[in-house]
């Protein structure tokens, strides 16, 4: 549950909320998980409305930021601003990674799928008068070992 702050004056304006390490760390596992921000709202019981309006004011405070360098990464772990992006940056890691694997095992459409969207292969270079790349790119024979630098038969 969110903590709101009793020591701001409760006039007509709203006090400031924030949330708990773990409601961040929640927050981070949630948007790795590819929850969205309605999703983790609800989570946290707290409005949709609301929790954008955290996100919002928590960007301005990352970007804003203007204290010690050393200090900054501190600083930006307790915005949840900061850990919403982290665990998005997470998912399209773990996403990028499964890509990656498939490829090196050989799955010639996420081979395919690569060299289209990172090395700007396009249909008319697939096509050759010959053969077509991907009866060329199922000749390619790579394993994870000769990726990652191992020697065979150890991981």
């Amino acid at each position: 549950m969110p903590v709101i702050d009793s020591n701001k004056d409760s006039g007509n304006k709203k006090a400031d909320m924030y949330l708990t390490d773990h409601e961040l760390d929640d927050v981070q596992n949630l948007a790795s998980a590819g929850f969205s921000i309605q999703d983790i709202a609800e989570f946290l019981y707290i409005a949709d409305q609301t929790f954008r309006k955290m996100l919002k004011k928590s960007k301005e405070n990352c970007e804003s930021f203007k204290g010690d360098k050393f200090r900054k990464a501190e600083f930006l772990d307790q915005e949840v601003w900061f850990r919403f992006k982290q665990g998005q940056r997470m998912q399209h890691l773990m996403v990028s990674q499964g890509i990656t694997k498939e490829a090196i095992e050989g799955n010639t459409q996420v081979l395919l799928f690569l060299a289209r969207t990172k090395l700007g292969w396009n249909d008319k270079l697939l096509q050759t008068e010959e053969h077509s790349a991907v009866e060329e790119l199922s000749k390619i024979s790579i394993s994870y070992e000769d990726v990652a630098g191992l020697p065979e038969g150890k991981e």
